[in-house]
């Protein structure tokens, strides 16, 4: 009958090590929830980048078809005429500024073609195009498209920013940077159909 007069057996959690287990949980739980905001801030930027990467590609296959009105002998753009609607003006636009990057569409697109105008917040891709020298009715086009970073957005949502090569070049990304965006570049070549007999 001793053992039930002992104090010590029924003794429970002491207010200072429930303390400890609370601050040792708390820490656990915010440890979790910077690793899930650091995922998300990962999937967004994953996301942007795919977005921008699709759309140069699509770009890359306008300029492709808008070409093909190119006949060898013939200075560019000697492209079709706007085949894909009034913002398919890619291969033209990359003449135009001589060599220099030439913004290529007035506002932000999105990657799929909204059957509608409205904005659900996906356009945010701004295309730049530049073309080089025409040498054996082969031209090189380059193709830009810049992005708002995870943290950044365009001065104006609804207008492309003018970029000129200090911005675009590929070797200096910190200007774009600095300016909260982020780019994607490819350059494609495009060769001059035969010309007709």
């Amino acid at each position: 009958m001793k053992w039930l007069n002992t104090p010590t057996e029924a003794r429970g959690f002491t207010l200072v090590e429930l303390l400890i287990a609370m601050v040792i949980l708390a820490i656990g739980i915010m440890a979790t929830m910077a690793m899930q905001f650091s995922a998300l801030a990962g999937y967004n930027s994953a996301r942007d980048a795919t977005g921008a990467t699709e759309m140069a590609k699509t770009v890359e296959q306008i300029i492709q078809t808008e070409a093909r009105g190119w006949k060898a002998g013939d200075s560019p753009p000697g492209g079709a005429q706007d085949p894909y609607g009034e913002d398919s003006n890619y291969f033209a636009a990359a003449f135009a500024g001589g060599g220099e990057w030439t913004r290529a569409n007035e506002e932000p697109k999105t990657v799929r073609r909204n059957t509608d105008d409205t904005d659900d917040g996906t356009n945010r891709f701004c295309v730049y195009v530049a073309a080089g020298e025409v040498e054996d009715d082969v031209a090189r086009v380059a193709i830009a498209v810049v992005y708002p970073a995870a943290r950044g957005s365009f001065d104006d949502p609804t207008q492309c920013p003018e970029l000129g090569s200090d911005e675009l070049d590929t070797g200096n990304r910190q200007d774009l940077e600095l300016m909260g965006l982020r780019s994607t570049h490819l350059t494609t070549a495009v060769g001059a159909m035969p010309a007709d007999d």
